[in-house]
């Protein structure tokens, strides 16, 4: 299956910013926290999937859910709740081909982030 990644907007960025009274510098911190805690989590990800840990990379996904629900990545946060289904089902080939999409999903966000102008 070819990999849907959306480059083009994987991030509502205006969306953050009206939720957060448009404050761009505490906007472009929070999506800096965010990238940070995320690659942890990828990281961690890699890991639990390599140790078939279902019960580890539920608790991931569902942590990469929330953050991502939060800051507006809908691509991010979908993926992520499709992890977290597949987990709790115990499809451990679809949940691999998961945790592919949504690091592909967090390398997008990454490019889309660091290609924002400076606030």
């Amino acid at each position: 299956m070819a990999n849907a990644c959306n480059y083009s907007r994987p991030l509502d960025r205006e969306k953050l910013l009206e939720d957060c009274d448009e404050e761009t510098a505490f906007v472009n911190h929070c999506l800096q926290v965010f990238v940070r805690e995320t690659q942890i989590d990828m990281d961690s990800l890699a890991a639990a999937l390599g140790n078939h840990d279902f019960l580890q990379i539920a608790r991931i996904a569902h942590r990469i859910k929330g953050a991502s629900a939060l800051i507006r990545a809908t691509f991010l946060r979908d993926e992520a709740s499709r992890l977290h289904i597949l987990t709790g089902e115990r499809q451990e080939a679809e949940a691999a081909r998961s945790v592919a999409r949504l690091q592909a999903e967090f390398e997008a966000f990454k490019r889309f982030i660091a290609s924002l102008p400076p606030s």
